[in-house]
């Protein structure tokens, strides 16, 4: 874990910006085939900042289970405010596709975010 967040903070250092992820504004439901998959409700690892899920005692265990040292990476601080998948990029290796449906899964068994 602490090359995923050494790769991300040395990225964060050199001035290079973190991806945004892109979307769509929504002015009411999608027509067609999309309208039957219901909207997000709680953390997502595309949309949820790093410190956000950190902070939730449950949303914490899930990111260990995938991640296991992200929370006590003494480096944390500087990526808190963005998602996981803004890091993907960075480490690859480390935060895959997988690792992130897997952790959305998970996230969205929990009740909705505050």
């Amino acid at each position: 874990m602490s090359i995923l967040l050494s790769i991300a903070l040395a990225a964060a250092q050199a001035g290079a910006p973190a991806p945004m992820p892109m979307t769509m504004p929504m002015s009411g439901p999608m027509p067609g085939p999309m309208s039957a998959v219901p909207a997000p409700t709680g953390y997502t690892t595309a949309a949820t900042p790093v410190g956000t899920l950190i902070a939730d005692p449950a949303a914490k265990i899930i990111l260990e289970k995938y991640l296991p040292g992200i929370s006590s990476n003494p480096r944390l601080q500087a990526v808190l405010s963005v998602p996981l998948k803004s890091i993907q990029p960075y480490a690859p290796d480390k935060i895959t596709d997988a690792k992130l449906a897997a952790i959305d899964a998970d996230l969205a068994m929990l009740p909705k975010a505050k």
